[in-house]
């Protein structure tokens, strides 16, 4: 299985980790010696907003967990609660996609790249977890048809949602990932970093939920 959210993940890694560099966002930038440098300036409240994210998706998931496995009477009101916090997290992440396509929009678009044939990869990696992100939510939908449940509603805005999201989500990262910040200023103040950072968490915390 090609796990969408991780590959994301792993590729916003790589933009957040490059933005306000010269170059695209390919080669490894490194200290003599070997170290890898890893800066973390205009990132620190995404950051710590992801983080909380995290601790949060964790917290939802084994809630949902424990009174799955229960089988009690709060078993229902706790699957509308985590399909409620999943559509809100949907919804924010393409609110935070919009906003960081606006922040970069003064960046400059590079078509070429010298590593063409390693972003090629990512992008059919990319293609290929949306493609299966896609497929899922809309077999997930015809299942909800087929199986009433008093959520119904709330459960396909949620799969519309996720489409809507891993959809706007690959278009971000196949244009930011060949922008480069061609002023000092772009380079300094490193416009888009702190939604990137969130978003990196953002998608670490969906990889785990379905992994559990």
């Amino acid at each position: 299985q090609v796990e969408y959210s991780l590959i994301c993940a792993a590729v916003m890694f790589l933009l957040w980790r490059n933005i306000g560099m010269t170059k695209p966002p390919r080669a490894s930038q490194r200290h003599k010696g070997g170290s890898l440098r890893i800066d973390c300036t205009s990132s620190y409240k995404g950051l710590l907003a992801g983080l909380v994210i995290l601790v949060f998706t964790f917290v939802v998931l084994i809630i949902n967990l424990i009174s799955i496995s229960e089988r009690d009477a709060l078993t229902e009101a706790v699957s509308y609660s985590s399909h409620y916090y999943f559509c809100l997290l949907y919804t924010a992440m393409m609110g935070l996609l919009m906003s960081a396509f606006h922040q970069m929009r003064h960046f400059l678009f590079m078509a070429q790249d010298a590593e063409q044939g390693v972003m090629f990869l990512d992008d059919l990696l990319l293609f290929v977890g949306m493609v299966g992100e896609i497929m899922i939510a809309v077999l997930y939908t015809g299942y909800i048809f087929l199986v009433e449940t008093s959520f119904q509603v709330l459960q396909i805005y949620n799969c519309f949602s996720r489409c809507a999201q891993v959809l706007l989500q690959t278009a971000f990262i196949l244009v930011s990932q060949r922008l480069v910040a061609h002023t000092k200023a772009l380079q300094s103040s490193k416009p888009g970093r702190n939604l990137i950072s969130f978003l990196i968490l953002a998608n670490v915390s969906l990889f785990f939920t379905k992994m559990l």
